[in-house]
């Protein structure tokens, strides 16, 4: 004879929530056009306090910009990131270029962080708002916030 068994689950475990990811900011973002060096990084447990932040795919089509990143934290824990954005020029475009460079173009970027050690970041959003110029030695990028 077939019988049926009826597990009873305590209360909460069938509707446990994730817990939000861990937000924070850095506050200076310097480099090239594939590495940024991101310093004054709030949640030091994750970051360490700053990290090197690397492209690792980037497809740019017109004036929009996508693709994914890798983070080194100072801590030794990383992040993954995927980003979508807009590139500003003429006009839309507000930064001041320094001595010796030119401005090519103001990045705005949203994202989410896809992965890596620093699992309480993982599902948080991101958002960067950058400056590219050229000249000098090349390509520099600054930027005065990276929140994620």
């Amino acid at each position: 004879m077939a019988g049926t068994l009826a597990v009873a689950l305590p209360g909460g475990v069938a509707s446990a929530k994730k817990p939000k990811p861990v937000t924070g900011t850095c506050n200076t973002l310097t480099g090239d056009a594939t590495s940024q060096t991101l310093q004054n990084c709030t949640d030091t447990t994750d970051t360490g306090g700053s990290g090197t932040s690397t492209t690792t795919n980037e497809n740019i089509s017109g004036n929009s910009v996508n693709g994914t990143d890798s983070v080194t934290w100072n801590s030794g824990l990383n992040s993954t990131e995927s980003f979508a954005g807009k590139l500003l020029a003429g006009k839309k475009d507000k930064c001041s270029a320094p001595a010796g460079y030119t401005n090519v173009y103001e990045v705005k970027e949203k994202g989410k962080v896809t992965g890596g050690t620093a699992t309480d970041l993982v599902g948080g959003k991101t958002k960067t708002t950058a400056c590219v110029f050229s000249g000098g030695s090349g390509i520099l990028v600054t930027g005065s916030s990276f929140t994620f």
